[in-house]
């Protein structure tokens, strides 16, 4: 498999969200895009195909994880969760922190749209297999 070549131009243009260079310079977007390869490796090792023309997976994983992280890095410093509700008269906003019952990754990516959408892609890698530790398989599983 190939290495995703990242383009700042083509992320921008993919992304119109992050065309305003002021707020998102290159050098961010590119730190963004480097923290998202450490989450999912950018080489020929990788697990997530890349095989253009054949299979863009990777590319449109790593492109929406730093899609993820831009905006994550745009929230304010204290904010700790999803917003539940704000008020405009006298003030007041409540965060929706994170359940300790689900997946602290999924809370983490659910919490933007792009996030949302790197979720779903790893289903299929978060499948587990089972072990049985005895000769008679239960028919249900």
């Amino acid at each position: 498999m190939a290495v995703y070549d990242f383009s700042v131009g083509v992320f921008r243009s993919e992304y119109p969200a992050f065309e305003d260079e002021t707020k998102y310079p290159d050098a961010m977007i590119t730190a963004a895009f480097t923290s998202a390869e450490t989450y999912f490796h950018n080489d020929d090792a990788s697990i997530y195909p890349y095989d253009p023309p054949h299979n863009y997976f990777r590319k449109y994983l790593l492109d929406r994880a730093t899609c993820h992280l831009l905006y994550m890095a745009s929230l304010p410093v204290d904010q700790v969760g999803r917003v539940a509700s704000a008020s405009q008269g006298s003030v007041s906003t409540s965060f929706d922190l994170p359940k300790s019952g689900n997946s602290a990754a999924a809370e983490f990516w659910n919490r933007t749209n792009c996030g949302m959408q790197v979720w779903l892609m790893l289903a299929p890698y978060r499948l587990g297999g089972r072990i049985y530790l005895s000769n008679h398989v239960h028919p249900w599983g």
